[in-house]
């Protein structure tokens, strides 16, 4: 786990956060490898939209989500939430660490991803993440802690910036 204590205040702060994760998520990680491969074969030929589907149903079957502690950021490599899901049956994580292990995923599969940072406050300041998928069928959200189908995205967000994984 990797725990960002220098971080800026603000959108800037956000920007650093995704910029760690970017590096993250397209780290070294064999056991996303593994389950990249796995969701592949299960899935021959499939497009983005169903490969991004899956991987989708993949994290609503596996992660259950946790926030962070409100003074702490705390990333969780996507090597070790898997650790997780393999050691007890599923793996626990904040919204930081559902985007870092589906931005991953959907790059080893071979679909286009972007990190969509979003506020739901006044002021605009980011205050949750989550991953979109670039598919053939166009942008699709993977919002996945709220349980919600693949596609889904929440509302009432008074700012939206996607950057690209």
């Amino acid at each position: 786990m990797l725990r960002l204590s220098a971080v800026s205040e603000g959108n800037p702060g956000i920007y650093e956060t995704i910029d760690k994760m970017r590096v993250l998520a397209l780290g070294p990680s064999p056991r996303l490898d593994a389950l990249a491969r796995q969701l592949s074969l299960a899935h021959p030929g499939a497009s983005s939209y169903v490969l991004a589907a899956a991987a989708h149903r993949w994290l609503l079957d596996h992660l259950s989500y946790t926030p962070d502690h409100p003074d702490v950021e705390e990333l969780t490599e996507p090597e070790l939430l898997l650790a997780q899901v393999e050691n007890r049956g599923h793996g626990v994580g904040d919204c930081d660490d559902y985007s870092l292990l589906a931005a991953g995923l959907l790059v080893r599969l071979g679909v286009a991803a972007e990190f969509v940072v979003a506020s739901t406050r006044a002021d605009r300041v980011y205050d949750h993440v989550y991953v979109q998928a670039r598919t053939q069928l166009g942008p699709v959200p993977m919002d996945a802690i709220f349980g919600q189908p693949f596609g889904w995205s929440a509302r009432g967000f008074t700012a939206r910036e996607a950057i690209r994984v």
